[in-house]
């Protein structure tokens, strides 16, 4: 199986606090500038 690795931003860091390292997970991306920005997990 692969794994990819990137890095995101996230305004609201409590989206991001709930992950644990090899939870599978859905993210909502949004575009802003050149990055993109986590708005929602699931």
């Amino acid at each position: 199986m692969l794994t990819f690795h990137f890095g995101f931003c996230s305004p609201d860091k409590m989206l991001l606090d709930k992950l644990t390292v090899g939870k599978k997970v859905n993210v909502e991306l949004k575009k802003k500038g050149s990055d993109y920005v986590v708005t929602a997990v699931k």
